[in-house]
């Protein structure tokens, strides 16, 4: 568990889990206190997210494509 004064150290676990993980036991899965989504860092190198209702997943999006990261157009780049 993070405390919001732990950010940094989350997005160093983070970060290190999607460019060094390479198995599926290095894949992380973060959950809010608040249970609304899930975002996993897998071996691939891809991040996914989950999200009990429409709307806050249509924000994540918005503001992923707003930073220049969108979805791809062809579907998921690889489905392992």
């Amino acid at each position: 568990e993070f405390d919001y004064s732990e950010r940094v150290q989350l997005i160093t676990l983070l970060f290190a889990t999607t460019v060094f993980g390479f198995a599926a036991g290095d894949d992380l899965f973060l959950v809010p206190d608040t249970a609304q989504g899930i975002l996993q860092t897998d071996h691939h190198g891809a991040i996914h997210t989950s999200f009990r209702e429409e709307a806050p997943m249509s924000e994540f999006v918005s503001r992923m494509k707003k930073e220049g990261f969108s979805l791809p157009d062809d579907g998921v780049p690889d489905a392992t």
